[in-house]
């Protein structure tokens, strides 16, 4: 049975004066964002039973990664009030690629300028920005493919776009719509999620936010402990067990750092 919820992405705004109540506009256009080849893709990929790591069949495998780097016209779906204007990339995941308060020209999201891919997601490729979709696994065999869209008008003044995709290894299916409406400084996502398939399957829903960070930047949650991948390793946070405080940005040294909340009672999910 699909499952349906609505997250808000809020943004605050101080305005001295109330424009003119106005409607939204979404239209389709192209986006130049350069980008860095691949090389060929695997064509073979291991059988899930005969796999060591993450099950990928049948889709290729992206792990020749370039350091070419080469213009790129993407297609971009655009949806535009009087407060936000965003940009959504069917042939990169359905990213949220921008989100820019007209206010103060200042953006939600970090906009990477360029693709750079790292060998991160399921196939291997995967790039940080923007919002990405993930389900049902992490960083998703087509977080950095095209997905089915469709954008559309609506008889209130609001717009939409939806972006999806059924994957190919367990047949999940995701949508999810994103709405602006007039007046408002609320860009809405509405998520489905559904198992076409006869049988029960694990996933997860994750939305994957890119901000820009500094030296001095600091993570906060209101958690007292963090898990790992897996949940093998639980600590407490934000100082670790070496005495480190890790949400200080400059206090990750050691790589990567993937931790999840572990045990919140609060409203919220990271």
């Amino acid at each position: 049975m699909p499952m349906r919820w609505t997250v808000l992405f809020l943004l605050f705004l101080s305005v001295s004066a109330v424009p003119v109540r106005a409607q939204v506009h979404v239209w389709e256009g192209t986006l130049n964002l350069p980008a860095y080849a691949e090389g060929a893709p695997d064509p073979n990929p291991p059988f899930d039973q005969f796999a060591t790591g993450r099950f990928n069949y049948p889709y290729t495998l992206r792990k020749e990664i370039s350091d070419k780097r080469t213009g790129h016209r993407w297609r971009a779906i655009y949806l535009e009030n009087e407060y936000l204007k965003c940009s959504v990339l069917p042939d990169l995941g359905g990213h949220i690629y921008t989100c820019i308060d007209k206010i103060s020209g200042q953006p939600m999201f970090y906009a990477n300028p360029s693709i750079k891919k790292a060998r991160i997601g399921y196939r291997g490729a995967w790039a940080a920005f923007g919002v990405e979709f993930n389900f049902p696994v992490s960083h998703n065999w087509v977080s950095m493919s095209p997905v089915d869209f469709a954008y559309a008008d609506h008889k209130d003044g609001t717009a939409s776009v939806t972006v999806g995709n059924i994957d190919r290894v367990y047949g999940m299916e995701w949508s999810v719509e994103l709405i602006l409406r007039p007046g408002s400084t609320v860009l809405e996502q509405h998520v489905t999620l559904s198992n076409r398939s006869d049988v029960r399957h694990r996933f997860y829903w994750w939305n994957n936010a890119a901000v820009q960070a500094w030296d001095d930047s600091q993570i906060q949650y209101p958690m007292r402990f963090a898990a790992a991948h897996g949940f093998a390793e639980v600590q407490r946070w934000p100082v670790d067990s070496q005495g480190k405080d890790l949400s200080v940005i400059h206090n990750q040294t050691d790589g990567p750092v993937s931790l999840f909340v572990h045990g919140s009672r609060e409203n919220f999910m990271g």
